[in-house]
């Protein structure tokens, strides 16, 4: 008798979560500014959102444990691709958050 494999793809709903939680940031916003002006010259500025920092680093994880689970499985190069996609996503909503960009 022939051993199948009805293991599920494992990889699928962790990149689908972050991407969805990676998407959320465009959507919500809690963001918070600051400044600090002296004699009418602003010295510095910062800004932080922290629906993008925390939803980036959620996203990230979801990408990783997407990257590990795809290649770990052997899946196929549009899985792996789907997970680094979600792995940038994440990154550049952690630099959102933290006002890089």
């Amino acid at each position: 008798m022939e051993s199948i494999d009805l293991a599920p793809a494992r990889d699928k709903p962790a990149a689908i979560a972050g991407a969805i939680s990676g998407f959320v940031p465009f959507v919500i916003h809690s963001s918070t500014s600051s400044s600090v002006t002296v004699n009418g010259v602003v010295e510095s500025a910062g800004y932080r959102d922290n629906v993008a920092l925390g939803a980036g680093v959620l996203a990230l994880a979801c990408g990783l444990i997407a990257l590990l689970f795809a290649v770990k499985g052997k899946a196929p190069p549009a899985r792996l691709g789907l997970a680094i996609a979600v792995i940038a996503l994440g990154a550049y909503q952690i630099a959102r958050g933290i006002g890089a960009i």
